[in-house]
């Protein structure tokens, strides 16, 4: 018997921010032990995941906060960054729990803002990604990003992000 889901895709609210941070921990320490120390999971998310840290959208932001909801609840969130006057955007964060994995979420999540991003004119979209994080990779390259070249960024405190810069061309839409 296949599972059917409801799975759909909204802008994050002011509502959300709390569940936003909260589920950016549970996310965090399920999947990153291993891939980075706990004391650079405490720190980053200290640094990009308080209520205080998320702005969101207005008519004046290059900044997008999406949510992905299984059901009706919230099991995942994408942050956007974008230069409409160089059509292109960057996927800053992407995370989705793992009892939601497997199921469609990156992929609805992903088609979505591919979509509305190419209606205003955005023609690439790039994002990072850890080198240790070989599920979230393989995602990626699924979903037809490819792997430009590899960085290592300085983040303070001792830490570094040592990741892959991948990117997707995405084609105009008019609808």
């Amino acid at each position: 018997m296949i599972e059917r889901y409801d799975i759909g895709v909204a802008e994050v609210t002011l509502e959300d921010k709390e569940t936003v941070c909260r589920l950016a921990r549970e996310i965090w320490y399920l999947h990153y032990p291993g891939v980075i120390t706990i004391a650079q999971i405490n720190y980053m998310l200290g640094q990009r995941y308080t209520t205080s840290a998320i702005e969101l959208s207005d008519e004046n932001s290059d900044s997008w906060w999406l949510k992905v909801l299984v059901d009706q609840a919230i099991q995942g969130f994408a942050h956007f960054e974008f230069k409409k006057s160089l059509n292109k955007a960057k996927l800053d964060k992407l995370y989705v729990h793992p009892r939601a994995h497997r199921i469609g979420c990156a992929r609805k999540l992903l088609g979505y803002a591919e979509h509305q991003l190419s209606k205003s004119g955005i023609e690439h979209i790039t994002l990072q990604v850890n080198k240790g994080n070989v599920g979230s990779i393989k995602c990626y390259e699924r979903l037809g990003y490819s792997k430009m070249e590899d960085i290592v960024v300085d983040i303070g405190n001792g830490y570094v992000m040592d990741d892959f810069i991948m990117s997707k061309k995405i084609e105009r839409s008019l609808t």
